[in-house]
């Protein structure tokens, strides 16, 4: 997975929690990067054209690269900025914490959030519809409010067991991506009281100074610039074409051959494109736009589904 040179862009909303877990991860390494203000629901006319109708926000784009998902994120930021690491414990678990804390945690968090909503609005859940096929997204999260009560509270008690030895973050005193993948869902949970810790994470003290700790890393150093101004920098920009199949490629891959790529999960538009790279944790496509020209776009192997076409 090639990094290139350049100014990091994000496509973000403000009230969105995976855009707020990259916020922070640019405030922990200290990081300058742009901003755009992409809008939570479709249409999204400035992003398209990078993402070939990927649709998720956050979007990191680096130049004439697009990385899609955070897990994806969070490499393209470690390698930008080595220290301090994510992964002071090593990789393999702070990876695997994700499955958890967008899981189960995030699925009980942002659920809770929505069904005590007095009333949300109708634009967002005919788009949140659309996105998963479901018909009733509000009166679902409603109805499964008491389990999910009962859900978030088993993980709020074994996430306070794990601090309450006075480690000041999850796996240790030094803090990882396993903190980012929880800060996530338990800022979203906390945003939805109001930004009130106490109230939402009752008497779970431990877990209220870890929040603390994380917050305090802020958002780095921030400019805003347009969607206009970010697609002209992707077509003033050349993606890196250049690349390899890593050995061990299980379904026989090849560079060149043209691919579609679908999340296993909510997003299910594919995108298409020629493969650049692969390797057991990336895969890279080429794709062409008429707005913005050649771009790579790039996304994890784990929650994507690859398609010969």
């Amino acid at each position: 997975m090639h990094i290139p040179q350049g100014t990091p862009i994000l496509h973000q909303y403000a009230g969105s929690p995976y855009s707020e877990k990259l916020r922070l991860m640019f405030g922990f390494k200290g990081l300058a990067w742009q901003a755009v203000e992409t809008p939570p629901i479709m249409p999204k006319p400035d992003l398209m054209p990078l993402t070939g109708g990927y649709r998720r926000a956050p979007i990191l784009q680096i130049g004439a690269d697009v990385y899609c998902d955070t897990q994806l994120m969070a490499r393209v930021l470690e390698r930008l900025a080595p220290t301090p690491s994510l992964h002071p414990y090593g990789e393999g678990a702070t990876h695997a914490s994700l499955f958890w804390t967008d899981g189960p945690i995030f699925q009980a968090a942002v659920g809770l959030v929505f069904a005590n909503m007095p009333e949300v609005d109708s634009a967002f859940v005919a788009d949140r519809e659309a996105m998963t096929g479901q018909t009733g997204f509000v009166e679902v999260l409603k109805a499964n409010a008491p389990f999910q009560q009962e859900q978030l509270r088993a993980h709020l008690q074994l996430l306070e067991s794990q601090l309450s030895d006075g480690r000041h973050f999850l796996m240790g005193d030094a803090a990882s991506l396993a903190d980012f993948n929880l800060y996530n869902p338990i800022w979203f949970f906390v945003m939805g009281a109001g930004g009130d810790a106490a109230l939402a994470l009752g008497g779970n003290k431990a877990l209220q100074g870890w929040f603390e700790r994380m917050g305090a890393f802020g958002h780095g150093d921030r400019e805003d610039i347009s969607g206009e101004q970010a697609l002209d920098i992707a077509a003033a920009a050349a993606p890196n074409l250049d690349g390899t199949i890593e050995d061990g490629e299980p379904n026989g891959l090849e560079k060149g051959q043209l691919v579609s790529i679908t999340s296993t999960d909510l997003n299910r538009d594919p995108v298409t494109g020629a493969i650049v790279s692969a390797s057991a944790q990336h895969i890279s496509i080429h794709r062409q736009d008429d707005r913005v020209g050649d771009i790579v776009q790039h996304f994890p192997r784990l929650g994507y589904r690859v398609s010969v076409e």
